[in-house]
């Protein structure tokens, strides 16, 4: 079995010096020592093609790095290591099953910002027929609390158990007690943020993909569909993207875009699809989205309002006079990376237009 290994950075490549963590030497490359050591048939052990792309803290990730990473796993791939490269790729693709040169590919990460890579990844690397799957540690390698090996294991069994394809992640949640559990399998595209007190990722959809115990994967859900359009993005980020989330007293006149490079807000929403709306003759202007979308429109930039619910029977007239609007485009069913992630995509290529990018089902 080949793989390509991705290093970024994050918790599992750091070491502890006088009492703090960082990034130093060969650290992000001990991973693999540790995993030849933890097997016992030394002949199972993979021939692997290692690239680090970046080498930072996950929590200092900037868009410009998310493309440092596409770009090198594009060029091990064959497809080109720049956008110009890219376009030029494919005038050539077809719909023909692809001939890459590997069985798979592990991204290792910071767990920080693993959500929002893995979002990213899974809209950029839609197309793909092998599992790419991404996954990191919550503590360094070196200390026994660390689910950075099993994580890494869970990794190479699932690509070797080989009936699944796209981009996925591993990790290896914990109970209350700190005690482990079977390292969980989640779709990328559905990947949330994790907490802050027990440190454990989850799914959008409420469920992961499956789960990998002892090196057996079991799956819970169906297997998703590969996107139909083999097209590789010619992704170049220039254009920024503003993210925003709704919390009682946001103060819409305290944010300047005026002199920016920002081209499109993504504002994600209350669990119920809403946010302040009050009509715009009202007082506290101040806190009323509308205000701030009616600003957006007079500088240009487009808005977008992420995480509405479909077929719904009632709405809320906070709900109803956002949609009526017109002033924003609405997203539906998707998470805060993944919304961010498409527009932040959408706005920085030329090859897939933006309405078959926003489709439900891209990614």
């Amino acid at each position: 079995m080949k793989l390509l290994l991705v290093l970024t950075g994050g918790t599992i490549s750091t070491v502890v010096k006088d009492n703090v963590l960082g990034i130093s030497g060969n650290s992000p490359y001990a991973i693999l020592e540790k995993y030849r050591e933890s097997i016992e048939n030394t002949k199972e052990f993979p021939e692997f093609d290692i690239i680090e792309p970046v080498r930072i803290l996950s929590e200092c990730s900037e868009p410009k790095f998310l493309e440092q990473i596409y770009y090198g796993i594009l060029e091990k791939l064959g497809l080109g290591k720049n956008a110009v490269e890219v376009r030029e790729e494919n005038k050539k693709r077809t719909l023909q099953k692809q001939n890459l040169p590997y069985d798979g590919i592990i991204v290792t990460h910071g767990s920080d910002t693993l959500s929002y890579t893995a979002a990213f990844l899974a809209v950029t690397f839609s197309f793909i027929e092998i599992p790419l799957v991404l996954t990191a540690a919550d503590y360094p390698l070196s200390d026994r609390r660390s689910n950075g090996l099993k994580n890494f294991s869970d990794a190479v069994d699932f690509i070797r158990y080989g009936k699944l394809q796209g981009v996925f992640t591993i990790w290896q949640n914990r109970i209350v007690d700190n005690s482990s559990i079977n390292g969980n399998l989640f779709s990328a595209s559905e990947l949330l943020e994790a907490d802050t007190c027990r440190d454990c990722f989850s799914s959008y959809s409420g469920q992961a993909l499956g789960k990998i115990e002892h090196g057996v994967c079991t799956i819970f859900q169906k297997e998703r569909e590969l996107c139909n359009d083999k097209k590789i993005f010619d992704l170049h980020i220039e254009q920024e993207i503003l993210f925003l989330r709704p919390y009682p007293g946001l103060r819409y006149d305290l944010l300047a875009l005026e002199h920016t490079n920002i081209r499109a807000v993504v504002h994600y929403l209350y669990h119920s699809g809403t946010a302040y709306v009050k009509e715009q003759k009202q007082e506290n202007k101040k806190y009323n989205v509308l205000t701030f979308a009616n600003y957006c429109k007079t500088l240009g930039i487009d808005l977008y309002f992420a995480g509405l619910k479909e077929d719904v029977k009632h709405l809320y007239e906070t709900n109803d006079l956002l949609l009526k609007s017109g002033l924003g485009k609405a997203m539906y069913h998707i998470s805060p990376e993944m919304a961010y992630m498409k527009v932040l995509i959408a706005y920085n290529q030329t090859v897939i237009p933006r309405n078959v990018l926003f489709k439900k089902g891209f990614s």
